[in-house]
């Protein structure tokens, strides 16, 4: 089931050439399929095998190495870079940090430099509005190595702007759900494929209030960024304005997959650190033009939907 999200302003990317690293990734795939559908040339790069057939052009590339990315947008040349790539686990085992520094703080900054470098157009660099401390916490700490990483990588974004002129544009996404994420890992996918199998679903106690925001949506939002203009060195947050918490969602999945699986809720330890934040909507509005327009009946519905056909399917990797 395919869930329409909010029509973006496409006439500026008629024609345009967007690099996006991590193009097969869970976002990464939305925002390619969006892009190509705005008019661009889209080039995805990929630390996996390349599909053999593929209406977008794909790149190999890892952008822990900055020799590669360099070559990689000098030979792409592109208008717009969206930059995606990482690592992403929230958890705090030390054996994370440095994955996570090579992979989300070099690797950002690798994009950054090499963006520079070329002249590109415009940058989009993804943050992360939950795992990144904002200046209004009493106590700015990073709840993870990842959080830590994505944090430092925002930094360097605006001292990019400010010294070097860099046009680039940060979005901070809330919590993202939707088809297509399968690292199992993740709080949604788990609970839906784990209900759909008839199993039991562990959790936390639920209590954490999270802004979900649907795939679909926060691709229109880096579309948006890519042509609006007055942007460069901002940080724009993106979500619903609006919080449920985990038990919600876990019971509202629940419902939707219906079937003989449970939720086992309080069965594992509740994780320290993980703030709630209710995303402030009002700069996205004004600035890209944009706001969430997938709601979470809707939203849930899409992804159970998908996760019913791919857990019946063999539950294959489709990246």
């Amino acid at each position: 089931m395919a869930v329409a999200a909010g029509e973006p302003a496409m006439t500026n990317l008629a024609g345009a050439r967007v690099l996006v690293t991590g193009g097969r990734g869970f976002i990464g795939q939305a925002v390619t399929e969006r892009f190509a559908v705005a008019g661009a040339t889209v080039v995805g790069t990929t630390l996996a095998e390349p599909p053999d057939e593929s209406p977008i052009e794909w790149v190999r590339l890892d952008v822990r190495s900055l020799d590669e990315v360099r070559k990689a947008v000098l030979a792409t040349r592109p208008d717009v870079l969206v930059h995606l790539a990482a690592k992403v686990a929230g958890d705090r085992r030390i054996e994370q940090l440095i994955p996570m520094l090579e992979a989300d703080l070099l690797g950002a900054v690798h994009v950054l430099l090499a963006a520079t470098e070329a002249g590109v157009g415009r940058v989009i660099y993804a943050g992360s509005l939950l795992q990144e401390p904002t200046r209004d916490l009493a106590e700015p700490i990073p709840p993870s190595p990842y959080g830590a990483a994505k944090w430092a990588a925002a930094g360097y974004a605006r001292m990019f702007h400010a010294i070097y002129g860099t046009p680039v544009v940060t979005v901070r996404p809330s919590l993202v759900y939707g088809p297509r994420q399968v690292d199992l890992t993740k709080m949604v996918p788990y609970v839906t494929t784990t209900l759909l199998r008839g199993e039991t679903a562990e959790l936390t106690s639920g209590a954490w209030e999270v802004d979900w925001l649907f795939v679909d949506d926060l691709a229109d939002a880096i579309v948006a960024a890519a042509f609006a203009s007055d942007v460069e060195g901002l940080t724009v947050d993106l979500g619903s304005g609006q919080v449920a918490s985990v038990r919600e969602i876990a019971l509202m999945i629940t419902e939707l997959v219906g079937g003989s699986g449970q939720l086992a809720l309080g069965a594992i330890p509740d994780r320290a650190l993980d703030p709630v934040k209710i995303v402030d909507t009002g700069l996205a509005t004004r600035a890209l033009g944009w706001s969430a327009q997938v709601g979470l009946d809707a939203g849930l519905r899409a992804t159970v939907d998908w996760y019913r056909s791919w857990v019946a399917g063999g539950g294959t990797d489709t990246r």
